[in-house]
């Protein structure tokens, strides 16, 4: 089936794997994550503004359950090929929380639940980006079947946004498994409905 488009007031895309124009709302409010361990290790990921100094992310970005938490994290609003329209900002621990249930349980399975993190910068950026609204996904747009859309910073040499597309093949625990072309850096990403008008976040992308 081919992918419906995706619009917004000054957005709009179309296609099953996309790179995006990131200057404009909503995808302007979507984040690159660089995480800085203790052991030397950088790694990627993806958040997004759901307020003016409020980043969602996904928790392993911020927290390692067999590292501990990250040394620091760079926040890079609407990234593109050609820089950092809005900046990049630096924070450290005392800047980033995550759900306290993924540092605790004992298994990973058990944890993923719970992996949602925060980021809080130290200026409004979010009021040029603009932020991500939240809505809910029905039991009919949440079964077996249906289409859903994700947006982030996948790893690799094109430093674009990109826009992928995916049908879920599972729901279980208030969760949803989709397939997808998804490699690493996507963590943290938005995903809502693909039959929605105007995309809202409904949950956060897990990939691992």
């Amino acid at each position: 089936m081919a992918p419906k488009s995706i619009k917004t007031e000054e957005a709009s895309i179309s296609s099953s794997k996309a790179c995006v124009e990131n200057n404009k709302p909503p995808f302007s409010a979507i984040c690159k994550i660089l995480s800085y361990w203790s052991d030397g290790q950088v790694s990627q990921g993806t958040g997004f503004f759901f307020g003016s100094r409020t980043v969602i992310t996904v928790a392993h970005n911020l927290y390692r359950r067999d590292a501990n938490y990250a040394d620091k994290v760079v926040v890079i609003p609407g990234a593109n090929r050609t820089g950092e329209p809005f900046g990049k900002f630096e924070v450290g621990p005392t800047s980033f929380d995550w759900h306290r249930n993924y540092e605790s349980k004992q298994h990973d399975r058990d944890a993923d639940p719970y992996d949602i993190g925060v980021i809080w910068l130290p200026q409004p950026i979010g009021d040029k980006t603009k932020w991500w609204d939240l809505g809910s996904m029905s039991d009919t747009e949440a079964r077996p079947g249906q289409r859903v859309v994700t947006c982030g910073f996948p790893l690799g040499p094109n430093p674009e946004l990109q826009l992928q597309t995916g049908t879920i093949v599972n729901d279980f625990d208030g969760m949803i498994q989709y397939d997808a072309d998804f490699g690493g850096g996507l963590s943290g990403a938005p995903i809502w409905p693909e039959a929605n008008s105007f995309p809202y976040i409904c949950t956060v992308a897990l990939h691992k």
